[in-house]
């Protein structure tokens, strides 16, 4: 690489970095040439890379002019494959939402069936991308991962998912790249770009859904951990003399205040003989209660309900009080169905780690619930691309060859 191109890539990288800027403050901070600033910045423009965005106010003299990344650079392609649906988003480079569409299916270990709702989910997205270039296709999977090769080595919930090569899948049918991540990796990515965690270089993103994960953020970067496995709050052990989960301890955060839990413990208790306003609301029928009707039934001060929440509160609290004395973040983010309950656990999580964190991080660390109206999950791996996108321009090659492709707005193979 010359030393023109390296200069290119540095001042695509500063602005990514800083947004809005102009030619004097990007030759102040790389030290460059005026002059030489102004010809590269003239050859972004024409390349697509840089977009002029208005001037910086002046108190005086000459405004100069202000650019910014071209949002219309590429879209991205974001997904969340759960258990039953297909989530995805085709986003700028600013995270606007320009298209969106979710596919749902029955929980049943059908891969085939989810693997073509997977594939048409992203038929649809990129022909929202009308021939636009596309950077690539992030998906993000509650469930472990080989992300070198692409492969989803194992999904909890369904045994013989084991080994897939949902990457390759997506590359060969679309011809793009594509990335893997953990679904709560992923979301904790969007609330670092685009949600709460711009306020704070160190945040813990919990999501208390389905299942109960943990994002990392530590100075402004996502952690994953060794393997990528970081953040499996789930499983860790919270009551040794809890249920058993199935991971196969005992007492896991999991087991005992994941919305699943929940739901266990009020059916359980009512096929005890527990009265509880749960049984009216689904009409006596207990396999169809679901952790929002838990909520309600304690909003109306049912007892049974009540207790079972402000538990599962303590449960979460206490997590909250040793991830605090582990990580000393600024900021924990709530997310997921547990986090939708008006306030009633929050209130329990908040009392609960003040009394059990050191007293010292007491004033620390905050909590919130992320306030990300779209799914977190697909907007995080849309975002991801981009990140691999301007990461490569830190190594050896150019931005002319990092330039992303244009979409296929027909799969590969398909034979129509």
């Amino acid at each position: 690489m010359n030393a023109r191109a390296r200069r290119k890539n540095e001042i695509i990288l500063l602005i990514r970095r800083v947004g809005r800027t102009t030619r004097p403050i990007i030759g102040n901070i790389l030290s460059i040439s005026p002059p030489t600033v102004s010809s590269i910045i003239r050859d972004l423009v024409k390349e697509k890379w840089v977009v002029a965005d208005g001037y910086k106010e002046s108190v005086g003299g000459r405004r100069a002019a202000l650019f910014k990344l071209n949002p219309k650079l590429a879209y991205s392609v974001g997904l969340e494959m759960s258990l039953s649906t297909i989530a995805g988003v085709l986003i700028d480079l600013e995270g606007r939402i320009f298209a969106r569409h979710t596919a749902t299916t029955e929980v049943v270990d059908d891969w085939p069936r989810m693997r073509d709702h997977l594939l048409s989910t992203v038929e649809t997205l990129l022909s929202a991308a009308k021939g636009a270039k596309v950077a690539g296709i992030g998906l993000g999977i509650s469930g472990i991962l080989d992300r070198e090769n692409k492969v989803l080595s194992k999904f909890p919930q369904f045994e013989s998912w084991v080994n897939l090569p949902v990457g390759n899948l997506l590359q060969e049918e679309f011809g793009l790249n594509v990335l893997l991540e953990n679904n709560v990796t992923a979301a904790a990515l969007a609330e670092l770009k685009y949600g709460r965690g711009r306020e704070a270089d160190n945040f813990l993103y919990m999501h208390m859904g389905k299942a109960i994960g943990l994002g990392i953020v530590i100075n402004g970067e996502v952690y994953k951990g060794a393997t990528g496995a970081a953040g499996e709050l789930g499983h860790i052990i919270i009551d040794p003399d809890g249920p058993i989960c199935y991971c196969g301890n005992y007492g896991c955060l999991e087991s005992v205040a994941s919305p699943l839990a929940l739901v266990k413990q009020a059916i359980g208790a009512i096929e005890k003989g527990v009265e509880s306003k749960i049984t009216s609301k689904v009409k006596g029928k207990l396999s169809k209660v679901t952790i929002r009707d838990i909520f309600e039934a304690a909003a109306e001060s049912d007892r049974l309900a009540s207790n079972i929440v402000e538990k599962a509160g303590e449960y979460t609290g206490l997590a909250v009080a040793n991830l605090a004395n582990l990580f000393n973040p600024q900021m924990f983010v709530l997310a997921g169905l547990l986090a939708e309950d008006d306030g009633f656990q929050l209130e329990t999580v908040r009392r609960v780690f003040r009394s059990r964190v050191l007293p010292a991080l007491r004033d620390v660390s905050h909590i919130e619930v992320s306030e990300l109206s779209e799914r977190p999950c697909p907007l995080g791996a849309a975002t991801l691309v981009y990140e691999e996108m301007f990461e490569r321009l830190k190594g050896p090659e150019e931005a002319s060859q990092v330039m992303p492709e244009s979409a296929t707005l027909r799969r590969r193979g398909n034979k129509k």
